[in-house]
């Protein structure tokens, strides 16, 4: 069971992989120490900010979750939306909401030498850094994929045989006709007294 996981999971292409990576480090990002003040350490859930870790753990689970259903090779329920869709507007916005966190950290805590901005909120912007390019090189191949399909070429048709017979046909029967045509004009000149060296009868004698 265990070397049928570990197989599944390679044979994966690299766009699930990274999806499935960023969604584990943003997923695991939130619990670690966001900031600290002083004696407090803060992680995404706590302080001011609790908000944007709430966010950023609903995101994430949701893109590891469509990781799952393709590493256990299972059906993903249809949505009205692109699963690449989804994965690049998630991972731009857990992104977007760690720099708003910094943003809001550095507004709050700037005067004073005793807070610090913890690792916890830069490995959430990776983990979402690493779900977009996983939708974006998802888009990708599925737009080359749709070139392919566009722009095939169809085999080769081999002549049709009965038309080859009909062509054939009508220019022999051309020939014949043209043969017989030739030979009567011919005939009509051999049969034409006014033609060739004869001459008309003198009509003088008849006076």
């Amino acid at each position: 069971m265990g070397k049928a996981v570990k197989y599944r999971l390679k044979q994966l292409p690299l766009y699930y992989k990274l999806t499935g990576m960023g969604s584990l480090l943003s997923l695991i990002a939130v619990f670690l120490p966001w900031l600290s003040y002083d004696a407090i350490v803060w992680n995404g859930f706590t302080g001011i900010t609790y908000p944007m870790g709430y966010m950023i753990i609903f995101l994430s689970f949701v893109v590891f979750l469509f990781f799952l259903f393709h590493w256990f090779d299972k059906k993903i329920p249809k949505f009205p939306f692109k699963e690449y869709t989804f994965n690049m507007v998630a991972g731009g916005e857990i992104v977007l909401l760690c720099v708003i966190t910094i943003l809001i950290y550095n507004t709050f805590y700037f005067f004073t030498s005793k807070s610090n901005i913890e690792l916890g909120v830069s490995i959430a912007a990776i983990g979402g850094l690493l779900i977009a390019i996983g939708g974006y090189l998802a888009w990708k191949e599925e737009r080359q994929e749709n070139v392919k399909k566009t722009f095939i070429h169809l085999p080769e048709q081999e002549p049709d045989k009965d038309l080859e017979r009909y062509l054939k046909k009508s220019k022999d029967e051309h020939k014949i006709l043209s043969v017989e045509e030739s030979g009567g004009e011919e005939k009509d000149n051999k049969e034409d007294p006014m033609q060739g060296d004869q001459q008309p009868p003198n009509l003088k004698m008849f006076e």
